[in-house]
Formats: structure tokens, sequence, C-alpha cells
């Protein structure tokens, strides 16, 4: 689907993905404009600094799905055939790491 809008001239190879963390006292909130694969939400809940982790998806926007590379490697309806599918397999851990990151300065904030 990328190299079909990239030829097209409808698209950007490139997407801004905003994530937000918030904390509610002793819990906190992940939140992207994607839909994580479920690898990813639980990983971002074993390795939060927090006890309550929620991830929350789809969250002021929409950018996708964002399969595991796994998923990408198997292909199917999230990776290749939907118009949601925009963003490469490296993303699901980039955002990953980006929120585990912002979860951790929350966490040492007090």
């Amino acid at each position: 689907m990328w190299e079909w809008q990239r030829r097209a001239g409808t698209r950007y190879v490139c997407e801004m993905v905003e994530i937000q963390a918030l904390r509610l006292g002793a819990a906190a909130i992940a939140a992207y404009p994607v839909e994580l694969f479920t690898a990813y939400g639980r990983r971002i809940k074993a390795e939060s600094p927090f006890r309550d982790t929620f991830v929350a998806s789809q969250a002021n926007g929409w950018h996708g799905y964002v399969p595991t590379p796994e998923a990408f490697a198997r292909g199917g309806y999230e990776t290749h055939l939907a118009y949601q599918s925009r963003l490469v397999p490296e993303a699901g851990e980039l955002l990953t790491e980006a929120a585990l990151g912002m979860l951790a300065r929350l966490s040492a904030s007090g």
C-alpha cells in the first residue's frame, strides 16, 4: 500500500505519530493513535514502572495497524492488504520503546 501511495503522490513516506503518557496517581496510561498488536501492549504493561498501566489505542488520531515483525512475515489483512497498513515492521518496537521511556520519566518525576 505504501508503494502505491508513494507512486500516486498521495502520501508522504513518513508518518508522524504522537504518543502520550499520563500519570494518574499510582497508575499510568500510554496512548497511541494506532492499533497496536497485543504483544506490544503486554510488553508495555510488563515493563512499565507503574503497577497499573493501561494502553489506549486509537487515541487522538489513526495511523493504522502496528503488527509485530512475525505478523509482517506471515502477511495478511493488517500488514499488507488494508489501506491502514502504513507503518514499517520496526514501528511497533520504536513506539513501544518511546512509551516505556516516557513512562520511566513519569515514574522518576514523583
